[in-house]
């Protein structure tokens, strides 16, 4: 399935970039009670980008050395101990796995052009070549077919404006191309048989269509309703083929999880216990027997696990109030990373073969020393505005504040236009709460994430 990865670029307020400017303009950055200074702070990081393989392999992206590259470990090996892969001079784009973990279909670009090239690298000996390589071409989105031997990608070779989807085959090495309309197209899943894959053609973030191409026979139909333009995000073909998964917000508010009927267009709702929630992403594991669906409630982000069959619920991992991401199912394993005021995004795995075990971390953070269980979590508040609307926002307070007492704040607003401010880990945060501040970060109407009345 497709990872979930969330990132935080929290743009500090004016009173912050202020306060940073005289930091490091009288070069004697202030240093918290427990002696660091917010370099220390800006430097805490932990691995991203990761999957894991049937032999328990971990692969993950991580720039130890100042620049993204991928590496790979035993689930139970320290991070220390991890093998670096790829040593590419401006960093590591992105990567898919093969499903029987035989491969990886890396990209990256040359001198932050964006233009990346694509690679292939055998995970048995760890030799890579270039499959591709154009200064004026974008080769991205690699999605693999069910058997490991081709896999399909999306370039803009013929026309800088338009994305074009092709598959390569492993065994000749060579591409053709799958769909060339006009637009931006991207790979998305492949059935069980290889000869016909779906693509998503994106027009813009509130309107994209879902096309299924024959293979064989070179046609394409559109399997999206045509009624009505809407968000349609994609999960994946069901056990028995007849329809389509995906996330939309179709003759609705919130986005939900539903069913496209391949033949019909026709939408059916699934999971009506999430409806109350905007739905974030979901993906399905490969032998399609579960979904997982990340949902966005009230900002923060949460897990939950479904039969791909029934879609009865499945009892999931335990785990602290954050934002969830990074997720991945085999067998019978789960990954995921958490992300909150103590934790920077750390990726854990729990077994659904044993419920009751606690989720052990696969991978590890950085922290420089500097102690994260001293921060308290985030509290979730509204306020009134003029009209009556309750507005949601996120306190944060330092660990040794008390009741009525007075403090300096800051007080965040996300950028735009379409965004929302998660409880993330925030390096910038933590730093200021250490200095005695508190902040606030509150998500006014425009936001993101409460469904297209509230945007």
């Amino acid at each position: 399935m497709s990872h979930v990865i969330h990132r935080l670029r929290a743009n500090l307020t004016f009173a912050a970039v202020i306060t940073l400017f005289m930091t490091f303009a009288t070069g004697c950055a202030s240093t918290t009670k427990q002696g660091y200074d917010i370099r220390t702070f800006m430097k805490i990081r932990t691995p991203g980008g990761v999957d894991m393989v049937q032999d328990d392999t971990v692969y993950f992206v991580y720039n130890a050395d100042g620049v993204s590259q991928l590496y790979c470990k035993s689930a139970n090996e320290p991070q220390e101990d991890a093998k670096k892969l790829t040593n590419f001079e401006d960093g590591l784009d992105g990567y898919s796995i093969s499903d029987d973990g035989r491969w990886i279909v890396l990209t990256a670009s040359v001198g932050g052009s964006e233009y990346s090239d694509m690679f292939l690298m055998s995970t048995e000996t760890n030799e890579m070549k270039t499959l591709f390589s154009d200064p004026r071409t974008v080769y991205a989105g690699p999605v693999w077919r069910r058997d490991s031997k081709a896999f399909a990608y999306r370039a803009n070779d013929i026309s800088a404006t338009d994305f074009h989807v092709y598959i390569y085959d492993l065994e000749s090495g060579e591409s053709r191309k799958a769909m060339d309309d006009k637009g931006f197209h991207l790979p998305v899943d492949f059935n069980r048989t290889g000869d016909k894959i779906v693509v998503l053609k994106y027009n813009s973030a509130t309107h994209t269509q879902l096309f299924e191409v024959n293979l064989d026979s070179a046609t394409t139909r559109e399997i999206t309703p045509q009624d009505e333009a809407g968000y349609f995000g994609p999960v994946g073909y069901t056990a028995n083929e007849k329809e389509f998964l995906v996330t939309t917000n179709y003759h609705g508010d919130l986005n939900y999880v539903a069913a496209l009927d391949m033949n019909s267009a026709f939408v059916r709702p699934l999971l009506p216990a999430l409806n109350k929630y905007h739905v974030d992403a979901a993906g399905i594991n490969k032998e399609r027997t579960l979904i997982a669906v990340l949902t966005n409630e009230d900002g923060y982000g949460a897990l939950h696990l479904h039969d791909a069959v029934t879609y009865e619920p499945v009892e999931g991992p335990k785990m602290d109030k954050g934002v969830v991401g990074n997720i991945g199912i085999q067998d019978s394993w789960i990954h995921y990373s958490l992300s909150n005021a103590q934790n920077p995004g750390i990726v854990y795995r729990w077994s659904m073969d044993e419920p009751d075990m606690a989720p052990e971390p696969i991978t590890e953070a950085e922290t420089f020393g500097v102690d994260l269980s001293q921060f308290r979590l985030p509290e979730l508040i509204h306020y009134e505005s003029s009209d009556g609307k309750m507005i949601p926002a996120f306190l944060y307070l330092p660990d040794n504040y008390r009741k009525g007492q007075k403090i300096p704040f800051i007080v965040q607003f996300h950028g735009g236009p379409e965004s929302q401010f998660r409880p993330y880990f925030a390096r910038s945060f933590q730093y200021f709460l250490t200095q005695g501040y508190g902040l606030i970060a509150p998500n006014v109407r425009g936001s993101s994430g409460y469904g297209k009345a509230y945007l």
